[in-house]
């Protein structure tokens, strides 16, 4: 990215015309994007949406849900429930837990619009192969890389970008695709950004970390307690033991009428 210097520069010359006015996305997204990409110039006018009002749902810009704390959904396929652990699957499960938010968001307003993202094509294309199967009742879900989505918008975006050590996102400032992408990525919103990050990683992606500098520490539900209600079940499918009676026993001879 170009620093201060050089906008003004190409500014100057008629060159560059930078972006100053938005009302698409709401002041709580704008303003990391303003202050990362923008030296800070982009401002909001009008009447931007504001995050979603749903009963339980945080009514905050950007959240961040960390996939390693997360309970799978109701609906995960039952092989990933119980890879559950395996680091080498965190791909997987992280999109199960973006499409599970994603239908949790709609289940409540289905009139609302999801844009599902990730930075890597096989990670885009398993969570459009999920959204196909269990989001196909509602209309307005796409998903994608953050390449293909650039002119695109949605009420809510899922950004998963699997792993934000990899060596690919963790490039510098005005290096590669990263900063291009991340301000793609951030900037599709209109209502709320559902980060999927833990952390700690996002601790040493420094510009992700800025972008998500509001960001709310999220679980979307509850972690269920399966070896608690199993052994619950074994307790009331096992009879108990039924001990022969003793023939010595004092209550016994008295009921026999034994002197």
């Amino acid at each position: 990215m170009c620093d201060e210097a050089d906008i003004q520069r190409l500014e100057d010359a008629g060159i560059l015309h930078m972006l100053e006015h938005q009302s698409r996305m709401n002041e709580g997204l704008c303003g990391p994007v303003s202050d990362v990409y923008y030296e800070g110039r982009l401002v909001t006018v009008g009447q931007p949406p504001e995050p979603p009002a749903l009963p339980e749902w945080p009514a905050a810009s950007c959240l961040v849900v960390d996939p390693a704390t997360t309970s799978l959904p109701d609906f995960a396929d039952r092989r990933v429930v119980l890879e559950r652990v395996k680091q080498e699957n965190r791909w997987e499960k992280s999109a199960w837990i973006a499409i599970g938010i994603a239908r949790q968001m709609l289940e409540g307003s289905p009139e609302k619009s999801v844009l599902l993202l990730s930075p890597f094509r096989n990670q885009a294309d398993l969570l459009r192969k999920l959204a196909r199967t269990h989001l196909s009742e509602f209309p307005n879900v796409r998903a994608g890389t953050v390449h293909t989505s650039q002119g695109n918008e949605a009420d809510l975006v899922v950004f998963d970008p699997v792993n934000p050590r990899h060596g690919w996102l963790l490039e510098s400032f005005g290096k590669g695709d990263a900063p291009r992408l991340y301000c793609v990525a951030f900037s599709r919103p209109r209502q709320q950004l559902v980060l999927m990050a833990r952390r700690a990683e996002l601790n040493d992606n420094r510009e992700m970390k800025q972008l998500a500098r509001d960001g709310v520490d999220w679980t979307p539900w509850k972690p269920k307690a399966p070896h608690a209600i199993s052994a619950r079940v074994r307790r009331q499918a096992t009879p108990a033991r039924v001990l022969p009676p003793d023939p010595y026993d004092p209550l016994a001879i008295a009921l026999r009428g034994e002197p």
